[in-house]
């Protein structure tokens, strides 16, 4: 409706994802020291716009998480400070590709104190 603001928009768009999958989430260890969040297929990558699971993750692998978002169904997070799980990081997003469908970045992106930014 045109009297919704921007923001009210996606704060209602917000609320629907949590209410429709927050019973579906579940985190997944990787073998290379990261989490990976899953909630049924299709709108993992969404959970970026939730700073509570953000925020999560980081009282999990600390501080400094960097993530990568390699397709609309997957997402995995790291401690930035681990440099095996940095490499695996990059491998697995290099992987999915080569061979993956439904393929959003190769880039890999920090997420502190509510803020996200990529990693250069």
């Amino acid at each position: 409706p045109s009297e919704l603001t921007f923001e009210e928009l996606d704060e209602l768009a917000k609320e629907n994802l949590i209410n429709k999958y927050s019973k579906k989430i579940k985190t997944h260890e990787t073998n290379f020291g990261g989490l990976g969040i899953s909630c049924g297929g299709d709108y993992e990558s969404s959970f970026l716009l939730i700073n509570e699971v953000l925020d999560i993750l980081a009282e999990e692998l600390g501080e400094n998480i960097i993530f990568g978002v390699p397709s609309k169904d997957i997402i995995v997070f790291i401690n930035g400070n681990d440099p095996k799980a940095l490499d695996g990081l990059k491998k697995m997003i290099e992987e999915i590709h080569k061979n993956g469908g439904k393929l959003l970045s190769k880039k890999l992106y920090s997420y502190q104190k509510g803020n996200i930014v990529e990693v250069k």
